[in-house]
């Protein structure tokens, strides 16, 4: 990673986002959205509480950052009113030269995650260097499936826009509950993946 050997897609992104996280002592998650195979894309952030119990939802593969509020705050809401795409390194709550101090297990993720060929080039967004195509608004407008999805969405009643996939719930991932993909346990990864389903 740190010789850009090896790139990652959204997925690798994501666990190394939260790893930034949980070295820098914050509660931090992975987050798998969309709806296969009728939704057709899907896609992996990060979700990491402050220490004033505020959730966020950090997107590092496109730049994008989402205000959640608290579990009691109504997400659906927050995701459009606030899903505005701005640098997630200008949004990370710990500072930037963090990422240059992380210890080298933080990249070592699981092999499925890591891609031969590197996307990480040209543009910093939130953890990782991509080339030009692969950060910003349109990056899902410009996939092959948008528009399969696009059709999915508009049949669900969801707006016909990227941020609609984070309301497509499927798992949540943390270092101490594992994959969890029930909504109805006690723990808090449970708690975190109810509060994105309609």
């Amino acid at each position: 990673m740190k010789n850009l050997k090896y790139g990652v897609l959204c997925g690798g992104a994501a666990w190394l986002c939260m790893k930034v996280y949980e070295e820098n002592g914050y509660s931090s998650w992975t987050y798998h959205c969309g709806n296969p195979p009728e939704s057709y894309i899907t896609h992996v952030v990060t979700l990491v509480r402050d220490e004033n119990n505020q959730y966020y939802l950090q997107d590092a593969t496109v730049g994008l950052s989402i205000f959640l509020g608290g579990l009691d705050s109504d997400w659906r809401v927050s995701i459009y009113k606030n899903g505005t795409f701005l640098p997630v390194c200008k949004q990370l709550l710990i500072p930037a030269n963090s990422l240059d101090q992380i210890s080298d297990d933080a990249f070592m993720m699981p092999p499925k995650l890591q891609r031969k060929e590197s996307c990480f080039k040209k543009i910093r967004t939130g953890v990782g260097l991509y080339t030009e195509g692969w950060c910003g608004p349109k990056v899902f407008n410009r996939h092959p499936w948008w528009p399969e999805t696009e059709k999915f969405l508009e049949k669900k009643g969801l707006e016909t826009v990227p941020l609609s996939l984070f309301l497509l719930p499927m798992a949540v991932f943390s270092t101490q509950d594992g994959y969890v993909t029930n909504a109805h346990d006690k723990n808090e990864s449970s708690r975190l993946l109810r509060k994105f389903y309609l």
